[in-house]
Protein backbone atom coordinates (compact mmCIF):
# COMPACT_ATOMS: atom_id res chain seq x y z
CA UNK A 1 0.00 0.00 0.00
CA UNK A 2 2.59 2.54 0.76
CA UNK A 3 4.05 1.69 -2.75
CA UNK A 4 1.39 2.26 -4.15
CA UNK A 5 1.11 6.03 -2.37
CA UNK A 6 4.50 6.88 -3.56
CA UNK A 7 3.83 6.09 -7.11
CA UNK A 8 0.56 8.32 -7.01
CA UNK A 9 2.79 11.58 -6.06
CA UNK A 10 3.06 13.91 -8.68
CA UNK A 11 6.64 14.71 -8.67
CA UNK A 12 7.65 17.20 -11.37
CA UNK A 13 11.59 18.21 -12.16
CA UNK A 14 13.67 18.56 -15.33
CA UNK A 15 15.16 15.84 -17.40
CA UNK A 16 18.38 16.09 -18.50
CA UNK A 17 17.51 16.87 -22.14
CA UNK A 18 15.56 19.96 -20.94
CA UNK A 19 18.13 21.01 -19.03
CA UNK A 20 20.81 20.47 -21.89
CA UNK A 21 18.59 22.29 -24.11
CA UNK A 22 17.62 25.10 -21.53
CA UNK A 23 21.32 25.71 -21.08
CA UNK A 24 21.94 25.65 -25.14
CA UNK A 25 19.31 28.32 -25.43
CA UNK A 26 21.03 30.50 -22.81
CA UNK A 27 24.53 29.87 -24.14
CA UNK A 28 23.50 31.29 -27.52
CA UNK A 29 21.91 34.06 -25.88
CA UNK A 30 25.09 34.84 -24.33
CA UNK A 31 27.34 34.77 -27.12
CA UNK A 32 25.43 36.99 -29.26
CA UNK A 33 25.14 39.68 -26.55
CA UNK A 34 28.92 39.47 -26.35
CA UNK A 35 29.17 39.71 -30.06
CA UNK A 36 27.18 42.72 -30.06
CA UNK A 37 28.38 44.59 -27.16
CA UNK A 38 32.32 44.05 -28.86
CA UNK A 39 30.78 45.69 -32.42
CA UNK A 40 29.72 48.78 -30.26
CA UNK A 41 32.67 48.66 -28.30
CA UNK A 42 34.64 48.37 -31.82
CA UNK A 43 32.55 50.74 -33.44
CA UNK A 44 32.67 53.53 -30.21
CA UNK A 45 36.65 53.39 -30.58
CA UNK A 46 36.53 53.95 -34.24
CA UNK A 47 33.88 56.79 -33.53
CA UNK A 48 36.10 58.42 -30.85
CA UNK A 49 39.46 58.48 -32.89
CA UNK A 50 37.29 59.57 -36.08
CA UNK A 51 36.18 62.79 -33.72
CA UNK A 52 40.30 63.25 -32.64
CA UNK A 53 41.35 63.32 -36.39
CA UNK A 54 38.31 65.61 -37.33
CA UNK A 55 39.16 68.27 -34.31
CA UNK A 56 42.77 67.88 -35.05
CA UNK A 57 41.58 68.89 -38.93
CA UNK A 58 39.71 71.72 -38.00
CA UNK A 59 41.99 73.00 -35.63
CA UNK A 60 45.44 73.18 -38.11
CA UNK A 61 42.75 74.53 -41.06
CA UNK A 62 41.45 77.10 -38.48
CA UNK A 63 45.19 78.29 -37.43
CA UNK A 64 45.90 78.21 -41.17
CA UNK A 65 42.83 80.31 -42.30
CA UNK A 66 42.93 83.26 -39.44
CA UNK A 67 47.04 83.79 -40.45
CA UNK A 68 46.07 84.14 -44.13
CA UNK A 69 42.86 86.23 -43.37
CA UNK A 70 44.51 88.60 -41.23
CA UNK A 71 47.80 89.04 -43.16
CA UNK A 72 49.24 88.90 -46.54
CA UNK A 73 50.82 86.21 -48.97
CA UNK A 74 54.38 86.89 -48.94
CA UNK A 75 55.50 87.20 -52.10
CA UNK A 76 58.92 87.78 -51.63
CA UNK A 77 59.52 84.19 -50.83
CA UNK A 78 59.37 81.38 -53.22
CA UNK A 79 55.62 80.14 -53.97
CA UNK A 80 55.65 76.57 -52.88
CA UNK A 81 53.11 73.55 -52.60
CA UNK A 82 54.87 72.34 -49.70
CA UNK A 83 56.00 75.61 -47.76
CA UNK A 84 53.44 78.74 -47.17
CA UNK A 85 54.69 81.97 -46.31
CA UNK A 86 52.80 84.82 -44.89
CA UNK A 87 53.18 88.25 -43.17
CA UNK A 88 51.18 89.62 -40.63
CA UNK A 89 50.11 92.98 -40.95
CA UNK A 90 52.99 93.95 -38.30
CA UNK A 91 55.81 92.97 -40.44
CA UNK A 92 55.95 89.43 -39.36
CA UNK A 93 57.26 86.55 -41.28
CA UNK A 94 55.02 83.71 -40.79
CA UNK A 95 55.69 80.13 -42.28
CA UNK A 96 53.60 76.85 -42.02
CA UNK A 97 54.78 73.30 -43.30
CA UNK A 98 55.06 69.79 -41.88
CA UNK A 99 58.15 68.28 -40.59
CA UNK A 100 58.09 64.59 -39.64
CA UNK A 101 54.37 64.28 -39.78
CA UNK A 102 53.79 67.20 -37.59
CA UNK A 103 52.29 70.35 -38.80
CA UNK A 104 54.57 73.62 -37.81
CA UNK A 105 54.27 77.32 -37.92
CA UNK A 106 57.26 79.57 -37.49
CA UNK A 107 57.55 83.04 -36.47
CA UNK A 108 59.98 85.33 -37.71
CA UNK A 109 62.70 82.69 -38.68
CA UNK A 110 62.36 81.41 -34.63
CA UNK A 111 61.39 78.15 -32.96
CA UNK A 112 58.91 76.36 -35.21
CA UNK A 113 55.52 75.43 -32.68
CA UNK A 114 53.90 72.29 -33.71
CA UNK A 115 50.11 73.21 -34.31
CA UNK A 116 49.24 69.23 -34.61
CA UNK A 117 49.31 67.32 -31.64
CA UNK A 118 51.44 64.06 -31.42
CA UNK A 119 48.47 61.76 -31.38
CA UNK A 120 48.22 62.35 -35.49
CA UNK A 121 50.40 62.55 -38.65
CA UNK A 122 50.07 65.08 -41.09
CA UNK A 123 50.53 62.83 -44.70
CA UNK A 124 49.90 65.62 -46.75
CA UNK A 125 49.63 68.97 -46.69
CA UNK A 126 49.54 71.18 -50.09
CA UNK A 127 49.37 75.41 -50.91
CA UNK A 128 47.93 76.48 -53.68
CA UNK A 129 48.26 80.28 -53.90
CA UNK A 130 46.51 82.62 -56.31
CA UNK A 131 47.46 84.75 -58.53
CA UNK A 132 50.54 82.90 -58.70
CA UNK A 133 52.43 86.13 -59.11
CA UNK A 134 52.59 89.37 -56.79
CA UNK A 135 49.30 91.78 -57.64
CA UNK A 136 50.05 94.01 -54.96
CA UNK A 137 52.90 95.19 -57.49
CA UNK A 138 52.34 97.87 -59.79
CA UNK A 139 51.32 95.82 -63.05
CA UNK A 140 50.63 92.67 -60.88
CA UNK A 141 46.94 91.14 -61.54
CA UNK A 142 44.06 92.80 -60.12
CA UNK A 143 43.26 89.63 -58.33
CA UNK A 144 41.64 88.78 -54.68
CA UNK A 145 45.11 86.50 -52.77
CA UNK A 146 43.69 83.67 -51.79
CA UNK A 147 45.14 80.00 -50.69
CA UNK A 148 43.59 76.63 -51.15
CA UNK A 149 45.06 74.34 -48.42
CA UNK A 150 44.41 70.33 -49.40
CA UNK A 151 45.18 68.64 -45.83
CA UNK A 152 45.33 64.52 -45.30
CA UNK A 153 45.48 63.47 -41.85
CA UNK A 154 45.82 60.42 -39.69
CA UNK A 155 45.56 58.75 -36.19
CA UNK A 156 48.97 57.45 -34.94
CA UNK A 157 47.22 55.60 -32.15
CA UNK A 158 45.31 53.70 -33.54
CA UNK A 159 46.12 50.00 -32.29
CA UNK A 160 44.26 47.90 -34.92
CA UNK A 161 44.27 48.39 -38.79
CA UNK A 162 40.32 48.72 -38.75
CA UNK A 163 40.61 51.46 -36.19
CA UNK A 164 42.39 53.87 -38.55
CA UNK A 165 41.32 56.80 -39.65
CA UNK A 166 42.25 59.31 -42.30
CA UNK A 167 40.21 62.52 -42.80
CA UNK A 168 41.09 64.71 -45.93
CA UNK A 169 40.06 68.53 -46.32
CA UNK A 170 40.25 70.88 -48.34
CA UNK A 171 39.04 74.88 -48.24
CA UNK A 172 40.14 78.26 -50.02
CA UNK A 173 40.63 81.67 -48.04
CA UNK A 174 41.26 84.76 -49.42
CA UNK A 175 43.13 87.44 -47.27
CA UNK A 176 41.07 90.35 -46.38
CA UNK A 177 43.89 92.50 -46.64
CA UNK A 178 44.30 93.83 -50.15
CA UNK A 179 47.05 96.32 -50.40
CA UNK A 180 46.69 98.29 -53.59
Amino acid sequence: MLYKKQNQLNIRGFTLVELLVAMAVFALAIVAIAGIFISITKTQRKSRIEQRVQAEARYALDMISQEIRDGYIDYTQPLSTSVLYLERPGGQKVAFNIVGGTLQMTVDSGTPTAISSSNVKIADLRFYVTPGTDPFIEGGPNEQPRVTVSLTIEDKDAAKAEEQAEIEAQTTISSRQYRR
